[in-house]
């Protein structure tokens, strides 16, 4: 009887145990980067080389869309004018609503408006091949730097990802920026490619010629040293250092930064004809540069200052920071002049699924 009443307690103990080790296993929380059933918002036979166009537009001004197209490697604004977009910006998003993948969090319309999903509020998201397919249509909602809602296009479901939609897609405060998507380099130059370099400016001109020497070893079977490279100037009578001035110009000309494109429908009221900033260069290739300052030395008008600029015979016209300014065409610094930022690149957000919001948050 004792043996008997031994088994059955061991068979008890054997019965909670395994029903502790289920409760464990079934219902403990999971991690969300271990399910094998989360949304995905992208085609699994499509790259993201397949997409050809996107469109970003804000709920609350749908009249009012970014358009970026494809064009061979690179990608163009086709809402600002056709100007080159930035790489990095399109890689990112396209990137992000490839490997994306979502957990459920609710699928009641009337919660929409609470995580910012609805039409009016959301940011749309739209991914088509280069025969018009949609690959992708999302709506982006609230969410903070690292994580976010959204949901697909006519489908009631709102998910939960790890990233920042809504900045991948150039959201800044409360609306969608487009010049998160301008490239903001609009000329690269480098040293290699000129030969000499005419700066002019109401002070006058200045021309530098690129002087190069091939230096060869200095013992038999020793490596050829690289060619020595020197800039001899002419003119430019205002430069307290003309060898200090050419090294920052080169820099400049290196990689030539704006800030914004000016609308076709204002630049036609600014006249480069008679701009007294330039600069031309030659070798192999050859450019133009002009600038336009607007407001430079009005002490009570700083905050309007503005350098416009052209780049050949380009029809577009870019805003320039006036610190680029100042080294492109070797002025002296102003402590007047107020500096246009560039805005920074998208930061790289860590995995993190945000909790679901209160109603009315």
């Amino acid at each position: 009887m004792k043996n008997k009443s031994v088994a059955v307690l061991g068979i008890i103990i054997v019965l909670l145990a395994a029903a502790l080790l289920a409760k464990k296993t079934l219902f403990a929380p999971k991690d969300i980067l271990s399910y094998n059933d989360l949304f995905t918002f992208f085609p699994d036979n499509a790259t993201t080389a397949d997409v050809a166009e996107i469109t970003l537009f804000d709920g609350a001004k749908p009249d009012a869309p970014i358009t970026l197209k494809r064009d061979g490697e690179t990608w163009r604004l086709v809402s600002m004018q056709n100007a080159k977009a930035d790489i990095g910006q399109v890689a990112g998003l396209l990137g992000c609503i490839a490997k994306m993948k979502g957990e459920a969090r609710a699928d009641d319309a009337s919660l929409h408006p609470d995580f910012a999903v609805d039409d009016a509020s959301a940011v749309h998201i739209i991914l088509k091949d280069k025969d018009g397919k949609e690959l992708a249509n999302i709506l982006a909602g609230k969410g903070d730097w690292k994580s976010s809602f959204v949901r697909p296009n006519n489908a009631d479901v709102v998910y939960a990802v790890e990233d920042n939609v809504r900045g991948r897609a150039g959201y800044v405060g409360n609306a969608l920026d487009p010049t998160k998507w301008l490239d903001k380099v609009a000329l690269r130059l480098p040293e290699e490619m000129i030969d000499t370099i005419t700066v002019t400016t109401p002070e006058g001109t200045a021309t530098f010629t690129k002087k190069t020497e091939a230096t060869t070893a200095k013992q038999e079977g020793e490596a050829e040293n690289p060619e020595s490279v020197s800039w001899q100037a002419q003119g430019g009578s205002w430069l307290s250092d003309s060898q200090q001035a050419v090294k920052e110009l080169i820099g400049g000309l290196l990689a030539v930064r704006i800030v914004d494109i000016v609308p076709a429908k204002d630049a036609t009221s600014l006249d480069f004809s008679t701009a007294p900033y330039s600069i031309t260069t030659t070798g192999k290739v050859s450019h133009t540069i002009t600038a336009l300052p607007v407001g430079m030395n009005a002490k009570d008008q700083s905050t309007e200052s503005k350098v416009y600029l052209k780049i050949d015979d380009d029809p577009l016209v870019y805003v320039m920071p006036t610190s680029e300014f100042t080294t492109l065409f070797l002025q002296p610094q102003n402590e007047n002049q107020t500096e246009a930022p560039v805005p920074n690149a998208p930061m790289t957000m860590p995995n993190i699924i945000p909790m679901m919001p209160q109603q009315g948050q």
